[in-house]
């Protein structure tokens, strides 16, 4: 496996289900970003997304693009495989539809202008 940068920028927070949490909003994003590494964490049954777009997510991101997803039926994780790339002008969410929540652990980074 090739090794991955780490970003200078990360998070790691948990939420609760149906909670959208903001980790780039679009106006910070004016020359687009990446994410560096991921973890998402499903805290008991259902699903967590890693969602793009311009407003925040609903109903676990019907709304926008998914670059990574994960569903479980109890708590475990999920890693990317890869980085991903998000477009100048749009946010990064993680939302979790999941019976206790669920987390994320991310690196990533901002282009400059």
């Amino acid at each position: 496996m090739d090794s991955v940068k780490m970003g200078q920028l990360f998070l790691n927070s948990g939420v609760a289900s149906n909670t959208p949490l903001q980790i780039i909003s679009p106006t910070a994003n004016v020359a687009g970003a990446i994410i560096r590494t991921a973890t998402i964490q499903v805290y008991g049954n259902g699903g967590c997304y890693l969602c793009v777009g311009k407003t925040a997510p609903i109903g676990g991101g019907n709304n926008m693009a998914m670059p990574f997803s994960y569903i479980a039926s109890q708590y475990s994780c999920a890693v990317t495989p890869r980085s991903i790339e998000v477009p100048a002008g749009d946010g990064l969410w993680f939302y979790a539809n999941a019976t206790g929540g669920g987390g994320v652990n991310i690196t990533y980074d901002l282009f400059s202008a």
